[in-house]
């Protein structure tokens, strides 16, 4: 399994459109930023605003989650390699993980570039003043939206898996990043019931408000569990689904 995923990363790294993604995260991180660091939220505010703008965007979530998605999936289906790959020994619950790997090691790369620039605006003490705690908090809600853009493409790929089809997962990604969302947020206001803080993204959002609280986020577990029955229902029809060779 160690050998396909480093045979996919390098196909996956001589893509233009990871780099070309990548770029403009950073280029909308650094825009939301600095138009945060207005004088009423100059300092942690205008961090912490400028972050939350970038990452709870639907522009930065395609730009990260959808490029990257694409790059690790979109060639499985159209050039078929999953079936070679299958018919080399390789098991399909192994080709499933091997393919979720793939996307943490580059979310967590382009994730790390973000917590690097944090850290380099934070070291300014004089012009960015942060306690200790608001700068760990900075790092949580960098690494949160990490989690969260990956469950994004688990759920994606679990949808791609079951259907074969690209544009099932793609579709399935816009509506977890931002549609469902945007949905429960509607049922919300008309029941009166908060019903989206049980949502995968609520969860997410629940724990790091709690962490602000002085709490502890164990809101993540019954996320990570969201994330684990998705993969066992992607591998449970995956194992019966029948390929042309």
């Amino acid at each position: 399994m160690s050998h396909l995923i480093r045979a996919d990363l390098r196909r996956i790294l001589r893509r233009k459109s990871i780099w070309i993604g990548l770029a403009l995260l950073l280029l909308l991180l650094i825009w939301n930023l600095f138009s945060g660091f207005s004088e009423e939220d100059f300092g942690a505010a205008g961090l912490m605003l400028g972050m939350q703008k970038t990452f709870a965007g639907l522009p930065a979530r395609l730009c990260v989650a959808g490029v990257i998605f694409f790059a690790v999936f979109a060639d499985e289906l159209s050039s078929k390699s999953m079936q070679c790959v299958l018919g080399r020994g390789l098991t399909r619950s192994k080709l499933i993980v091997a393919k979720l790997l793939d996307t943490l090691i580059l979310l967590a790369a382009a994730f790390l570039l973000v917590t690097l620039l944090a850290a380099a605006l934070m070291s300014d003490s004089e012009s960015l003043p942060m306690s200790v705690y608001q700068k760990r908090c900075v790092y949580l809600g960098i690494w949160l939206n990490c989690l969260r853009y990956f469950g994004y493409v688990v759920f994606a790929a679990m949808c791609l898996f079951l259907s074969d089809s690209t544009a099932v997962g793609i579709i399935a990604l816009f509506v977890f990043s931002g549609l469902g969302q945007f949905v429960f947020r509607v049922i919300d206001y008309f029941t009166e019931r908060a019903l989206s803080d049980y949502t995968f993204d609520g969860l997410l959002d629940w724990g790091y408000t709690t962490v602000e609280a002085g709490g502890l986020a164990w809101q993540i577990l019954p996320a990570a569990g969201m994330l684990l029955l998705a993969l066992a229902v992607t591998v449970f029809f995956f194992q019966r689904k029948e390929f042309e060779f």
